[in-house]
């Protein structure tokens, strides 16, 4: 059942009558529509759909045409759509979403319509393409969005700021927490916790504690290892705040630290100053990832350094830019990024470092406050 599209006049402003912030973002779009020869565009992915509409909720569909800010939800959703994105009409479907999408498509009278083939299946693409009708055309246009989310505003990055803040706080329980004899589930049972009491809302992703010879796995999932006198004991954690990640990884020695873990710290905490200090406009990912990457090589630990030195963090935990030997980003100011360089000795454990950088328009603002 399709149910009559409000109107765009009356829901396009905020309380003070200016245009809101997911106007101004759909604008930008719509800026880029003529390069990309097309005249709307659909938007599927849960991180786009937040970015341009501010609408949370698993289900929906944007379209955003030359003049029009539609989404497309079923019933569920009616209430919170309309709290969370005013400034677009509703189009509630009851059959297939991909069905409403194509009335609404014809509705607004585009010709052709961008979609992602990164973020849409094959199904999806075929299902719209018998819905629409022959005087409307699909056009693959890839990474419009991400390219906006690329540079964060004022009010992303406040939010930022507000999730890394919860991030410190709780790192410092993690670090009374980590001592011989509790297990590494339980340390990630707390941080959990702790998220959610400090104004998180949860961990953000899976949350890492890996101690001893399990610390040589960048990714290892928390189990009921006992965590023991001299281990090394790596902490990736981060929560979410008004859907923005922070990310944080810190290495502790329980106990006390051991004349190994020393070494291996040092060389680690070099490697990521080196790159941060490196940070800045117009420098290559590449780049910065080679600051931290020649430090570990240069004290003989080049092979146990498997990852890149950092991600882009945002609406999703990992996203644009790639920090790596071989990314071809390069930093602007307004980018927030990773740099977490590792050592990893499988019969040992293993070191990582991680803090969320800010790219400023001089250099880099370090945002994670908790001590190294």
């Amino acid at each position: 059942m399709r149910r009559p599209l409000k109107s765009m006049n009356a829901m396009s402003k905020d309380s003070n009558g200016s245009a809101g912030v997911h106007s101004e973002r759909a604008e930008r779009i719509r800026e880029r529509f003529g390069a990309h020869g097309i005249d709307g565009i659909l938007v599927t992915s849960a991180a786009n759909r937040r970015y341009l509409s501010g609408f949370a909720g698993s289900s929906a569909n944007l379209i955003i045409s030359g003049d029009r800010l539609i989404l497309v939800t079923d019933g569920r959703y009616v209430t919170q759509a309309g709290v969370q994105a005013p400034e677009f009409e509703l189009a509630i479907h009851s059959g297939p979403i991909l069905d409403q999408v194509a009335l609404s498509v014809a509705d607004c009278g585009i010709t052709n319509l961008g979609f992602d083939p990164k973020l849409t299946t094959v199904a999806d693409r075929d299902s719209l393409h018998d819905s629409l009708d022959s005087r409307r055309k699909l056009v693959a246009v890839t990474g419009l969005v991400e390219e906006l989310r690329l540079l964060k505003d004022e009010e992303e990055i406040a939010s930022l700021r507000t999730a890394i803040g919860i991030g410190d706080a709780v790192m410092a329980e993690v670090e009374t927490a980590v001592k011989p004899g509790t297990t590494e589930l339980n340390v990630a049972i707390m941080i959990e916790q702790q998220f959610r009491l400090k104004g998180g809302s949860g961990a953000a992703f899976p949350v890492i504690v890996a101690a001893g010879t399990n610390a040589a796995m960048p990714h290892h999932s928390p189990t009921d290892k006992v965590i023991e006198e001299g281990e090394s004991v790596v902490v990736d954690m981060g929560t979410t705040v008004d859907g923005y990640h922070s990310d944080m990884t810190r290495t502790f020695c329980a106990g006390g630290p051991t004349d190994q873990f020393k070494e291996i710290y040092a060389i680690v905490l070099e490697a990521q100053m080196a790159a941060i200090g490196g940070v800045r406009p117009g420098l290559d990912a590449a780049q910065c990832d080679g600051l931290a990457r020649e430090v570990i090589s240069t004290a003989g630990y080049g092979e146990r350094f498997g990852h890149g030195t950092g991600h882009g963090v945002g609406l999703e935990i990992h996203e644009a830019p790639r920090v790596s030997a071989t990314s071809a980003d390069k930093l602007a100011a307004g980018m927030v990024h990773s740099v977490e360089p590792g050592i990893y000795l499988p019969e040992w454990g293993g070191v990582r470092i991680e803090d969320l950088v800010l790219v400023t328009d001089n250099g880099s603002e370090v945002l994670s406050k908790y001590p190294k």
